[in-house]
């Protein structure tokens, strides 16, 4: 049996952006709508346009569904296909003896074990619980957790301490919000549309001229807003419904910096000194 993850969306003009130039096989077009057809909108299920396929690209498969020609600004969904046999290793590896985290870890690769306590100190202190951490999304932590009884928690680890802490047992189901970090720093202020852009690049073109007037350089200053309010658009439109774009203002002399992020992560590290990661524990061991 096969499933999905690393759902995403987007607009099929700027497909290419993200995949590249890839042939998709149209022969599989009932096994992709069925693996995404819980992903789709009814306004795209309802389209004379609506089609299907597979494809491949950077040695993964995907399922997409479209609304359009792939030149259009219609809508796709796409999701990476995953092969469930990694589910069936794990539990031969649970019947062999084997600790169902350890079996989880060794069968996942880039999962990782680490130790977490309910301590918040940072260091090892009283008892602990081995926790696996570092999944791809919340799709598999969900399925994981619930074939093998296993609890999904946050854990937190503060640059310099030496174990996780258990922060919380109730994550988003998007996973980490990497978007609601970034909306609580003053240094950061985030950009949705064209028209924060040209906001952006008024003011700045504003400033430029109050700090060169009468200078030669005047021109030269100008230019290179331009050319930084086009960086910036850029960033805005190569954008997912699944990311979004900040800028941060630089040091004195430095350029303001642009960055694309994702709106959830499975782990993270925030703006201030601490890494926060999406993991699996075993309530079980501690009954």
């Amino acid at each position: 049996m096969k499933t999905i993850k690393n759902i995403e969306t987007g607009t099929l003009n700027e497909f290419h952006l993200f995949f590249g130039d890839i042939e998709i096989d149209h022969g599989k077009l009932q096994e992709a709508y069925d693996l995404l057809e819980d992903e789709i909108t009814d306004e795209m299920e309802n389209s004379p346009e609506l089609w299907a396929g597979e494809f491949e690209s950077d040695g993964k498969r995907y399922a997409i569904v479209g609304d359009g020609a792939l030149t259009s600004d219609g809508e796709y969904v796409v999701a990476e296909i995953v092969d469930n046999q990694t589910l069936e290793n794990i539990k031969s590896n649970i019947a062999q003896g084997w600790d169902t985290l350890q079996a989880i870890a060794d069968c996942m690769p880039g999962t990782e074990m680490v130790d977490a306590s309910a301590d918040n100190s940072g260091f090892p202190c009283g008892a602990s619980v081995p926790a696996v951490i570092n999944f791809d999304n919340m799709a598999a932590v969900r399925e994981l957790a619930s074939k093998f009884n296993l609890a999904t928690v946050i854990l937190k680890r503060r640059d310099g301490w030496q174990s996780w802490h258990v922060f919380s047992y109730y994550p988003d189901d998007n996973g980490l919000s990497v978007l609601e970090d970034y909306e609580h720093d003053p240094n950061y202020y985030m950009i949705a549309d064209e028209e924060q852009v040209n906001d952006v690049y008024n003011d700045l073109v504003d400033c430029v001229r109050s700090d060169h007037e009468g200078d030669d350089d005047l021109q030269e200053a100008l230019e290179g807003v331009a050319a930084w309010r086009d960086k910036l658009l850029n960033a805005v439109k190569s954008c997912t419904q699944e990311q979004f774009v900040t800028v941060c203002n630089g040091n004195e002399g430095e350029e303001s910096s642009i960055e694309i992020h994702n709106k959830y992560s499975m782990m993270y590290h925030d703006n201030d000194v601490t890494i926060w990661a999406i993991g699996l524990v075993n309530d079980n061991d501690n009954d």
